[in-house]
């Protein structure tokens, strides 16, 4: 294991086993972080990869980032691209993916959620925070938003999806054992009633609305 105290500033970084950065990371290029790896600021590079149970304080600014399994992260993430691999990982703050955010099952996201695809794979995914989305919504089984759910067309998975605020959507399929705390707004043209929901389970009424 390396300690470096202070900020790093390289063209690429390529971190061993259980490194120590008291500083943030900027490069021009790629950012490799191998398991155990403790970073005190943030990183900013093109492709930002950790390693397994590494613990990053600061924020992500990258074209694309990988969070490892049981990797916690404390600050706010920007990049097109976004994967928390299974499983035991942690965001504490928001979360910008443009194009796509793939959560890994078992992993937790404590705060706000936006960007283009959204995929919650099974099980056990939790965001703690509202998720405002461009693209499709794929909930895997287990799967729960404390709070505002927006997108375009969603899909939940049997059984235990808890959608527990308000969801505006195009169209939405409702599994076996899915639910909505509050109410189904419709965002596209001519529905009427609950005619964009699909359910499974006949006898789920949801609460549905429309603009």
């Amino acid at each position: 294991s390396a300690t470096i105290t202070g900020a790093l500033s390289a063209a690429s970084v390529v971190a061993g086993a259980s490194a120590r950065i008291d500083g943030g990371i900027v490069a021009t290029g790629t950012v490799s972080l191998s398991s155990n790896a403790t970073i005190a600021g943030g990183i900013r590079g093109t492709t930002v990869t950790t390693g397994a149970s590494s613990t990053i304080s600061g924020k992500i600014d990258a074209d694309a980032f990988t969070l490892a399994s049981g990797s916690m992260l404390t600050g706010d993430i920007k990049a097109p691209q976004v994967e928390l691999s299974a499983a035991g990982a942690t965001v504490k703050g928001s979360i910008t993916a443009t194009t796509s955010l793939v959560i890994g099952s078992g992993n937790t996201v404590n705060g706000n959620v936006s960007g283009g695809a959204l995929t919650m794979a099974s099980a056990n995914v939790t965001i703690n925070g509202n998720v405002t989305m461009t693209g499709d919504v794929d909930i895997g089984s287990n799967g729960t938003i404390n709070g505002d759910l927006a997108a375009r067309n969603v899909t939940t998975k049997a059984s235990g999806d808890y959608l527990n605020g308000n969801v505006a959507v195009n169209a939405i399929f409702l599994d076996y054992g899915a639910s909505v705390a509050k109410t189904i707004t419709c965002t596209g043209a001519g529905a009427s009633g609950c005619s964009f929901v699909t359910r499974a389970d006949a006898n789920y009424q949801p609460v549905c609305g429309s603009l």
